[in-house]
């Protein structure tokens, strides 16, 4: 039972009901739901600091760069850390 992707209402409605069905409890499903919320918005914000190189040469760089654009510290190390992923995958 795929989660489906997305970050509107819709996908996370959708999720909560497949998960009930499937049997899980809805404290579980509504978890569930707002974990792939989460992860499709980071992974949205990771394409774009891919696509436009963030102007940063470094980890720290973007780190700070985001940290500029009103991202917290945490959120702006997540993010950093995917992109580096991706950059040594390509």
């Amino acid at each position: 039972m795929p989660l489906e992707h997305g970050k509107s209402r819709a996908a996370f409605e959708h999720n909560v009901r497949e998960m009930i069905k499937a049997g899980h409890p809805q404290k579980q499903a509504v978890a569930a739901a707002y974990r792939e919320q989460r992860e499709d918005r980071l992974d949205s914000v990771v394409a774009k600091c891919a696509a436009f190189d963030c102007r940063a040469d470094s980890f720290d760089g973007l780190v700070k760069e985001l940290e500029s654009k009103g991202y917290s510290k945490e959120y702006a190390t997540k993010i950093a850390g995917k992109v580096a992923n991706e950059k040594k995958a390509k």
